[in-house]
């Protein structure tokens, strides 16, 4: 995994776990999936506090940057 620069306008939410600061990965995949292309995007929390943040590894990966994002960003009892 990558952690990559967000772009203007993009925007993660901290942790929904820690609180922590988050960072977007690009994941290179070690053979295409017919679902998401040879790369796929993922978002994780920064801080491993040693493994005990829940959001330190995302293991859910996304086809888009965007999809990634969203997902993160994506708060349970919060209205679009």
């Amino acid at each position: 995994m990558t952690i990559v620069k967000l772009q203007p306008g993009e925007v993660l939410k901290s942790c929904p776990f820690c609180g922590g600061e988050a960072a977007l990965e690009s994941v290179e995949e070690p053979v295409p999936s017919p679902y998401r292309g040879a790369g796929s995007w993922s978002v994780g929390c920064m801080t491993d506090e040693e493994g005990r943040c829940y959001g330190y590894q995302s293991l859910t990966t996304f086809a888009r940057r965007s999809e990634a994002i969203a997902a993160w960003n994506r708060r349970a009892g919060e209205k679009e």
